[in-house]
């Protein structure tokens, strides 16, 4: 299967709901070396299906549909079928998912310099490839530039998540998958290493698919987790192909805070971007090409259902700020609420609505039990952001919104005990 001068390199992955990432993923992957796409589609409903199936049709993908089996998590199982599958179709096999990119550090342009060197060393059977998490940049609204180009702010290398790596295996090394989906069982007398070279130190704690040391020489994956505060409102609640839909992962407003990490601004290589805009043109035009019926070459970004709505009062008692008023998305669809405050958003205690007749009167399309009132305990806020106002926002699929303060709105005065929140 290995020709004379490079492996073959695929990337396994499973998609949920990605239609407007689909193409830069693989438009970047191209450029930086990636010869095959084995993509599991998991019962998307945004366009996603058709946008591979055309994928397929041209030859840049091979689909492998896989719809979902309730309380059944489908990424382990999607691994499994591609690897019993296609594993004569590649050399090595990268497992990663559609906010994952793997990146050439050190000045490199390509996966396969390191790849080339690694594949002469025949014990060597996976190479564990650490995470770059990369948060918000601060941009609060999804927008068509490429990820690659809009998110330019990450966690230090030394970041605890960054811990957490995938995995790049060689097809006569593997044996079965794993209980997680980071890593992977290798044969007898096969090793996994770090993109350094160096043999893999697992996380000394025990943890799996983590490792002790963060390592980025050679390749790194930048993980863009969670996008701008848009786009992760709506990954938050539609479900993910790598969880169970019964059991997935509870992707709160902290697990926005805890992964939206801006301390670094590090840019991508322009040279991969240029790459990469290629490689999309000529992804898009092989696509227009074919002349596929009904085909959406450039899937939207689903249209953000809008807030109506204000905060009419806001009182502070006893270590915990009041919020009063009404809003309601023009979808009807279910509202949340959380505060942020400098781009930090928390999630509040309780909640609760009532009915506003006023606004039904004044607006005719506001439900009767518009009305709310949100209730948040400042111990939970860290001391240095009390001097800015916290704002209260709403959310639903797809959107998050700050709920404006209506006519003669006065901020209360926050006073914090020395004792408390000294964070």
């Amino acid at each position: 299967m290995t020709n004379s001068t490079s492996p073959i390199l695929a990337i396994a992955a499973i998609f949920k709901n990605e239609g407007p990432y689909i193409l830069e993923w693989l438009a970047f992957h191209r450029a930086v070396g990636i010869d095959r796409f084995f993509i599991a589609d998991n019962d998307s409903t945004d366009g996603s299906s058709e946008l591979l199936a055309a994928l397929e049709k041209i030859g840049i993908i091979t689909l492998v549909p896989f719809p979902s089996i309730p309380g059944v998590p489908p990424q382990l199982p999607a691994y499994q079928k591609i690897i019993d599958c296609y594993a004569n179709k590649a050399d090595w096999f990268a497992f990663i998912d559609a906010d994952e990119f793997i990146y050439p550090t050190c000045g490199d342009t390509s996966v396969k310099t390191m790849l080339n060197q690694i594949s002469e060393i025949p014990d060597i059977g996976a190479i564990a490839i650490n995470w770059a998490i990369y948060g918000s940049s601060n941009q609060k609204n999804y927008n068509t530039g490429l990820v690659i180009s809009r998110f330019t702010k990450r966690a230090p290398q030394e970041f605890g998540v960054n811990q957490h790596f995938k995995s790049m295996v060689r097809t006569t090394a593997y044996e079965s998958i794993h209980r997680n989906p980071h890593i992977f069982n290798l044969k007898e007398n096969f090793r996994y290493i770090q993109s350094d070279g160096n043999t893999l130190r697992p996380d000394t704690k025990g943890r799996d698919g983590l490792s002790e040391d963060v390592c980025w020489r050679n390749l790194r994956l930048n993980h863009y987790i969670v996008k701008s505060q848009e786009e992760f409102a709506l990954k938050k609640s539609r479900g993910r192909a790598t969880v169970s839909s019964v059991e997935g992962l509870n992707r709160t407003q902290s697990f926005f805070n805890g992964h939206d990490r801006n301390d670094v601004t590090d840019t991508m290589a322009i040279s991969i971007i240029d790459k990469t805009d290629h490689e999309l043109t000529k992804l898009k035009y092989l696509l227009g090409s074919a002349e596929i019926k009904n085909l959406v070459i450039d899937i939207p970004f689903p249209k953000a259902p809008q807030l109506l709505g204000c905060v009419d009062t806001a009182k502070f008692s006893d270590g915990n700020l009041e919020f009063t008023g009404w809003a309601f998305f023009d979808t009807l669809a279910h509202i949340s609420f959380h505060i942020s405050i400098n781009n930090h958003l928390f999630d509040i205690d309780k909640h609760t609505f009532y009915d506003r007749p006023d606004v039904q009167r004044a607006v005719s399309t506001a439900p009767l039990r518009c009305g709310f009132k949100v209730t948040i305990s400042i111990s939970k806020i860290p001391k240095k952001l009390l001097d800015s106002e916290i704002e209260l926002n709403a959310s639903t699929t797809g959107a998050i919104s700050r709920i404006l303060p209506g006519a003669g709105y006065s901020y209360p005065n926050i006073t914090v005990q020395s004792s408390t929140n000294t964070r």
